[in-house]
């Protein structure tokens, strides 16, 4: 007990210190170079949430219990809530890999203003692309390494999105979401046809997993098909806390490139087309060159998040990307906020997030007069939804789950661009300015 005791004062005594040091910075002054504008953490704050996050980031899988002194352990509920459930890791991966393709749409459509509808063409083809070379494409009779077919499913992402991108050179706004969308169904054709690819209509199953091999004889096996466990230096892990750790590390890497994208010459380039592209081409920004860019590095990322997914799941079909998984890309970049990176992956983990809350709203509708008013949800996927709406009015309709969610995504979508037309990113930045500046804030 007493080492506990030490061990919570030194953290104690050590989070203060952190704060003091923090306190002193001029993180809300105006940069004095072009070389302090361009520093990643250019405060003392930015440095100290990096701390804070890593420390969730490999706590929330197992908890504080790794963090002693002399042997003795801090309790791993320290904070409610962690380590994380299984489900809660389930959750988190998925939102992850959302969040790593919704950064690559706000690239394209946030930063570039190029509008698209066919986002789950770049998600099919990274999904697929993974389970071929992963899977079919050996050397000297062995599989592509993690990283090999990852950057594969990178590679065929970003190839099919260049391609698309000489279609936007003349179009804007809806007619280019009019051809994105007919891309997606030709690509949906393509998915279901090319069986020797993607498996035609039945898709792909045991798609390959992540192994990186650190050095000879010597791998980290994040996922193992024919068990549940994971295997990291020795130590045995659930495969969603391995998983969990894996498809979080790819997200900080994606919005690390992102965030510097966007302010090179590049990145200034494609908010310039956004913005007015007549005016940029005056200037001298290549229009054509730039949107290619932006569709090319979108198809990318959006690769490498279908990939994951494949992985995660462990098997795709066709069926899955369609419109309805563009839209709700869109539903996430319009949530978190759209030309923000933050805004990318707070929107995922929201929309994700949604997905479970619905198995939890059957406890709204057992309040006093709201059971005849509004409806029941089912909390199985599998069941339908019925809605009762006042007597002589409504009878009896059947509401599938799946698409109650979608209407709740139409829904966030259409509060969203009505009371916060800047997302739950802008909600933040608002939040973190009264603070800086109470109490002269408002």
């Amino acid at each position: 007990m007493s080492g506990a005791i030490i061990t919570l004062t030194l953290l104690a005594l050590s989070g203060a210190a952190l704060f003091v040091w923090a306190r002193h910075d001029t993180h809300h002054r105006l940069a004095t170079s072009y070389a302090a504008d361009l520093r990643t953490f250019a405060s003392n704050w930015k440095k100290l949430g990096l701390a804070v996050g890593a420390l969730i980031y490999i706590s929330a899988p197992i908890g504080f219990s790794w963090i002693g002194y002399r042997g003795v352990h801090l309790p791993a509920q320290m904070i409610p809530g962690m380590p994380l459930t299984n489900l809660s890791m389930s959750l988190l991966n998925f939102a992850g890999i959302f969040a790593i393709g919704t950064l690559a749409l706000n690239l394209l459509t946030g930063y570039a203003g190029q509008v698209s509808l066919g986002h789950a063409t770049f998600i099919g083809a990274g999904a697929y692309a993974a389970g071929y070379f992963g899977e079919n494409v050996t050397v000297g009779g062995k599989h592509l390494p993690f990283l090999v077919w990852l950057a594969a499913a990178g590679l065929v992402g970003a190839v099919i999105a260049a391609a698309v991108g000489p279609f936007a050179l003349r179009l804007r706004g809806d007619y280019l979401a009019v051809i994105t969308v007919g891309m997606l169904v030709f690509a949906e054709h393509i998915f279901n046809a090319w069986a020797d690819i993607t498996g035609g209509t039945p898709g792909r199953s045991n798609l390959p997993q992540p192994t990186l091999t650190i050095w000879p004889g010597k791998s980290i096996i994040f996922t193992v098909p024919e068990t549940t466990e994971a295997d990291i230096f020795g130590f045995t892990y659930s495969r969603d806390q391995a998983f969990f750790w894996l498809v979080w590390a790819f997200v900080v890497l994606a919005a690390i490139v992102a965030y510097n994208v966007v302010r090179t010459r590049s990145g200034r380039a494609m908010m310039a087309v956004r913005d007015r592209d007549l005016s940029a081409e005056a200037i001298g920004v290549d229009i054509a060159a730039t949107k290619i860019k932006a569709f090319a590095l979108c198809g990318a990322m959006a690769g490498v998040s279908g990939a994951l997914y494949g992985s995660q799941i462990q098997s795709v079909t066709p069926e899955f990307f369609d419109l309805k998984l563009s839209i709700q890309y869109v539903a996430m970049m319009v949530v978190g906020g759209s030309g923000t990176i933050l805004g990318s992956i707070l929107g995922a983990v929201a929309i994700i997030g949604l997905d479970r809350l619905t198995d939890r709203f059957k406890w709204i509708f057992t309040l006093p007069g709201v059971r005849n008013v509004l409806f029941f949800v089912s909390t199985s996927s599998n069941e339908s939804v019925t809605t009762t709406g006042v007597r002589g009015f409504i009878d009896r309709m059947q509401i599938e789950l799946p698409n109650f969610v979608r209407l709740i995504y139409g829904l966030l979508i259409v509060l969203s661009l009505r009371y916060f037309p800047n997302g739950i990113a802008a909600l933040w930045d608002r939040i973190k300015r009264f603070f800086v500046r109470w109490p002269f804030a408002r």
